[in-house]
């Protein structure tokens, strides 16, 4: 009978017992800081996470979550909680375990309503930025759009002016022409003639003008030689005298 206590007691202590143990690798530590405050603490946060031992932020706002199930790189979600206070970085409820104990995640607390109100104090600065961009832009674009008209009513103007112009040069001509013998026009008139009936009216008009430029020139030519040949007439018939 002592003989059998004995082996019972021997294989009691043999059999292999589950021991439940934390190890490195299933730790998660965490600071805790007020934001704005120059990485102030947060003492005094309950941290709490599924299949970890609740944890409580010190004096340095730092907290330590060990893990019984879980192992490094598995992804854990996180719920903190103070009274009067909500957290900032939100995305940082999820982190994941990390390899190295030494690693920690940082999250960030201010009291309750100022998340909410300082995302609004920041869109009301960039969407007055924002704004005021919009108008200095829409102001050059109808500044540009201002001046582009003006330019374009000018332009239209001016074209105007060379139409009514033109057609009244071609009126002109369609006169002069109408009005000469081309059979006994000059080389230069049959030039300028050809010219209109292929709707070159200016160029029919320059040719006509250096016609009559030539025609002045030679009158004004001609006029010098009569005074010159009156002069001559006039010594002549002084000395006959």
């Amino acid at each position: 009978m002592k003989i059998m206590f004995r082996y019972l007691m021997c294989a009691c202590l043999l059999w292999p017992v589950p021991v439940y143990a934390f190890g490195e690798n299933s730790i998660l530590s965490g600071q805790i800081v007020l934001q704005n405050s120059g990485g102030e603490p947060l003492s005094g946060v309950q941290v709490f996470a599924n299949g970890a031992n609740p944890a409580g932020s010190d004096s340095a706002g730092q907290f330590e979550l060990k893990f019984a199930d879980r192992k490094a790189g598995d992804r854990v979600r996180l719920s903190l909680k103070k009274e009067g206070f909500e957290v900032v970085n939100r995305e940082e409820l999820e982190p994941r375990i990390p390899a190295d104990a030494k690693e920690i995640v940082v999250i960030v607390m201010c009291k309750t309503g100022e998340r909410d109100r300082h995302a609004m104090l920041y869109y009301r600065i960039a969407e007055k930025s924002i704004q005021q961009g919009y108008e200095t832009e829409l102001k050059r674009i109808n500044d540009n759009y201002e001046n582009m008209v003006k330019e374009k009513n000018a332009e239209l103007e001016n074209l105007k002016v060379q139409r009514d112009t033109a057609l009244a040069q071609a009126k002109d001509l369609s006169e002069k022409f109408a009005k000469v013998n081309l059979d006994e026009a000059s080389e230069m008139y049959k030039q300028a003639f050809a010219l209109f009936q292929y709707g070159k009216v200016e160029e029919a008009r320059q040719v006509l003008d250096d016609a009559k430029m030539d025609q002045a020139l030679a009158a004004a030519k001609k006029q010098e030689e009569e005074a010159k040949k009156a002069i001559r007439q006039s010594i002549e018939n002084y000395i006959v005298m």
